[in-house]
């Protein structure tokens, strides 16, 4: 089971995560992040990745996917606590009644509960004092396909991204998690996490990976109802772990791991004093834009503390190309004998 160790801090806490299927780097060994000529200097020559604003996205809805299957899968949990409520006497069961019977009573509770979680969180727009933006960085974990897409790369991916000129980086898995690690005990993010995609394949899905985060769902309900004014929940990181990770099933081909991470800036550390209760290891993110398509991207960079001049990075694939064999050389150039480079033999074809 998932566990989500909570820091208290007496107005908002920070949680770290732990994933529920144990240690990634167990899983896949390396991590291949695809990319262009510019994004490889930039990583190579600066020690860090960047982390893409959500909304900044190719498919900005996505980390909106969750929320109908979310509140399918919490009906029948609110269905009981409908049943339960109208028993309490005859004032609970009218409004029950009035609210159309269990079922709509419990379909509205539903979908007011998970509305409420996204306004708080990731649909909240006050970017100043938002805990809950999102910042995202991806990559394959290749870990269940052929040596060939290991040694190669994937088709779909050098199509999908660097255009004429690509690179697949590929990653040290354990280092990076404990590059994640320590960043996040730098006390400079309100949650930091890496972790598999999960990939949508229906209720099923749903049930298994959101178990705990229905169970807490039904717990606020409960509180709420309760009207206690004292209380503590992990519903937080419960959803942002699941919201920030849950995606159609037809990208699975790619085998996606993310970083997700919601930094802390002044504004947000000031909005909430957690200075006070958790001093910052390192000075706090300045949220930093890029053009792309001629779009300005809000970004902001991980591992910049780090402490580490170089990135995990076990070698570097040049992709298929028009160019492919000047691509090599400007990469051997680059990183000289500090990674391995290799060329993808899967032909240019476009």
């Amino acid at each position: 089971m998932q566990e989500n160790k909570m820091e208290e801090t007496g107005k908002i806490s920070i949680y770290n995560y732990i994933p529920k299927h144990g240690p990634l780097h167990k899983r896949h060994r390396e991590l291949f992040h695809y990319t262009t000529w510019e994004g490889l200097k930039g990583i190579w020559s600066s020690g860090t990745l960047w982390a893409t604003r959500y909304d900044c996205l190719n498919d900005y809805t996505e980390i909106s996917h969750l929320k109908d299957p979310l509140v399918k899968a919490l009906i029948p949990k609110m269905v009981d606590k409908m049943k339960d409520f109208g028993k309490k006497g005859f004032k609970e069961r009218t409004l029950v009644q009035k609210s159309g019977g269990n079922w709509n009573s419990a379909k509205n509770e539903a979908e007011c509960l998970v509305s409420a979680i996204y306004g708080a969180t990731v649909e909240n727009r006050d970017t100043n004092n938002n805990t809950s933006i999102p910042f995202i960085t991806s990559f394959c974990s290749h870990s269940r396909d052929d040596s060939y897409e290991k040694e190669n790369g994937l088709l779909s991916q050098w199509r999908a991204y660097g255009g004429m000129e690509s690179f697949a980086i590929v990653f040290d898995t354990k280092i990076i998690c404990d590059l994640v690690f320590q960043s996040f005990s730098s006390n400079t993010y309100w949650a930091l996490f890496i972790d598999d995609v999960i990939y949508n394949y229906g209720s099923d899905t749903v049930i298994s990976e959101c178990a705990p985060l229905i169970d807490e769902f039904c717990r606020v309900w409960d509180i709420a109802i309760k009207d206690q004014k004292e209380w503590k929940t992990s519903i937080y990181m419960d959803f942002m772990s699941r919201a920030t990770r849950f995606k159609h099933r037809g990208f699975y081909e790619e085998r996606e791991v993310r970083i997700v991470a919601c930094p802390m800036t002044k504004e947000s550390s000031d909005k909430y004093n957690i200075s006070k209760h958790f001093p910052p290891k390192h000075d706090l993110h300045q949220i930093r834009t890029r053009t792309r398509s001629e779009k300005e991207v809000s970004y902001a960079s991980l591992f910049s503390h780090s402490g580490k001049k170089k990135l995990p990075i076990n070698k570097i694939i040049v992709g298929p190309g028009p160019n492919q064999n000047s691509s090599y050389e400007k990469a051997k150039a680059l990183v000289g004998n500090s990674a391995y480079v290799t060329k993808s033999s899967t032909p240019y074809i476009w």
